[in-house]
Formats: structure tokens, sequence, C-alpha cells
């Protein structure tokens, strides 16, 4: 509420909304049914109990009971660099909510609290180590589970890419790159995915951090997943890729990733997303934004059907 409130200590619409956003409040499914804006609004105007278009703190926090009840679910993340921390928080702050997942306002506390917690599955970790906190909304499922468990269909894939790519678009404009994009790092709030974890992310020019390391695969690599059902290069439990296969990847040529996009991948045009996209010279590689007008996600082939053809090729 606090970040949002006007000079006045009240929320007008668009801070109602923005609270309801941070909070993650989102429909589960959008068919159908009145925009989240729309929606909203009419919520704001009924809680708006003396009809003068400002929400006071009170009025806000009775909303909440009755929306959220008395506790929120969500996810927090323990730190230990603090850098990496300072990062996350700076990066997030800069950034659009609509595509990266936004931060809530963390409880009162200090390392020692931290350090007396025990974590059920990993009872030998110290958590003293871990003494820098990051609270953010639950989210539905990751791209991860959505791919396993959720089996989409080639145009549920097409709008996932789109959401990717605007998100990644939308940090590229903010001069930041990820730094660890991967499936596990893309989370559906209701039908939306969004972004996580900035704690590697760069400005862009400045030096990488050590993390940057397990996600230096360009995003080409977890399209080709999305679009064939198989990794283009293997990874760990963590969708980190080891060092030997790193080594492999540094023998790849673009010949080579042709013949593989070619052999698994059958739709025309998203081969040819992909050898734009899984090219050997990074400063090669399509942008997000040349990804979002692609013919493949716009699906707009007519003057451009036979050039994409061509160079499939």
């Amino acid at each position: 509420f606090d970040e949002y409130a006007g000079d006045d200590g009240c929320l007008d619409l668009n801070g109602f909304n923005s609270c309801n956003i941070t909070l993650g409040r989102v429909h589960a499914d959008s068919r159908g049914h009145k925009t989240d804006d729309q929606d909203w609004q009419a919520e704001f105007d009924v809680w708006d109990k003396d009809n003068d278009e400002a929400m006071s703190k009170a009025e806000f926090h009775r909303y909440c009971d009755q929306t959220f009840g008395n506790k929120l679910k969500v996810v927090l993340k323990f730190m230990k660099s603090d850098l990496d921390c300072a990062r996350e928080r700076s990066n997030r702050s800069r950034l659009d909510t609509a595509f990266i997942l936004g931060l809530l306002p963390p409880p009162e506390y200090d390392a020692a609290d931290i350090a007396t917690l025990r974590l059920p599955h990993h009872p030998n970790v110290n958590m003293a180590e871990y003494a820098n906190l990051v609270v953010m909304p639950a989210a539905d499922r990751s791209l991860e589970d959505i791919f396993l468990k959720e089996r989409p269909s080639e145009a549920q894939v097409i709008d996932m890419i789109k959401q990717v790519a605007a998100a990644l678009d939308h940090l590229h404009s903010h001069r930041i790159v990820h730094g660890d994009l991967k499936k596990l790092n893309v989370l559906r709030m209701g039908v939306h995915l969004k972004l996580i974890d900035l704690d590697a992310s760069t400005r862009i020019g400045d030096v990488l951090g050590a993390k940057f390391s397990s996600g230096i695969l360009p995003p080409g690599c977890m399209l080709f997943q999305l679009l064939s059902g198989e990794e283009l290069v293997p990874t760990d439990v963590n969708q980190d890729v080891t060092a030997d296969y790193i080594d492999a990847a540094a023998t790849w040529t673009d010949a080579k990733l042709h013949m593989r996009i070619h052999s698994q991948v059958p739709n025309e045009f998203a081969q040819n997303l992909l050898k734009k996209l899984l090219l050997v010279d990074p400063t090669a590689r399509m942008s997000a934004a040349d990804v979002l007008a692609h013919p493949f996600l716009t699906g707009q082939r007519g003057k451009n059907h036979q050039e994409v053809l061509e160079n499939v090729a």
C-alpha cells in the first residue's frame, strides 16, 4: 500500500491495480472473462465507501482480508550473497511486473532469526549462511512443470514463446541481461508467464557474474526443447549445463545446428526462427524484439512466406 499510495496517503485506481499485480492477483483463466483491470475497477468502486475515488489504508486492508484471507501464500528466497540479493532487488525495482515477478515487502527480521530456521528436506543446511531474504507471491507453475505435465500444443507453445520473448525484450530495453534463462526461471501467474531469478542478471556491457555460466546457452535452446521435446544440450536437475557439455557445445558449427534443427523440428517457420536464434556468433542472433515479429509467432506469412522458406532450405 505505502509503495503505491499518493501524497494524500490513499490509493487511486492505478495504485490499486498496481497493488493487485504485485500481490499476484490474476485470473486463473481469462477465457470468456472480463479483463483484470475491469474487475479491479468494479472492486475499487465497491470498496471506495465514500466515493471520493481514493482508497484509504483501512479500506485496502478490509479489501485484502476479504480477498486473500488473513494469509497470503508467498515464496521466500534465502540468498547467501549480499551482492546477488542487492542486484535482484535493484534490477526488479526498475522493471514492469507485467513481465517480471514482483517482490513483496519482507517481514521484519534479522540474521539471527534466519539462523534458527531448519529446512525439512535439507536439515543439514546451515541457514545462518543465507541471511538475505526476498519475498515473492507464489506462482502457479514453472514453465518446466507446464512442459512436462501439461504437454502444451504448438499454439500454446507459440503463446508461451511470445510471452517469454516480450519479457526478455523488456529486460533488454532496460539494458539488462537475465543471465540464467531456463524453464525453471519462467513462472506462470494466472495465464501470464513472468521471469524470476534476477540475481545472475547484469547490465549490458558490465562483467558477467559467476552464476552466468549456468545460463550460458542462448534462449534458442529453451525454444528448441519446447518445439522438439528434447534438450539441445543435456542439463542437470537444476537445468544447469555441466562443464563437459559446455566443452562439447564449444565445438558446434552453424551447419551442425541446422542439421539438428531440421531433423527434430518439423515446422518450417519454427526451423527458420531457431536458425536465427541458434547461431554460434552471439552478435548475429535475432533480438527478442525481432523474435516477436517473426512469422512463426505472428502467423502473418503472406509476402514473407517464400523468403522464410528459402532461408530454411
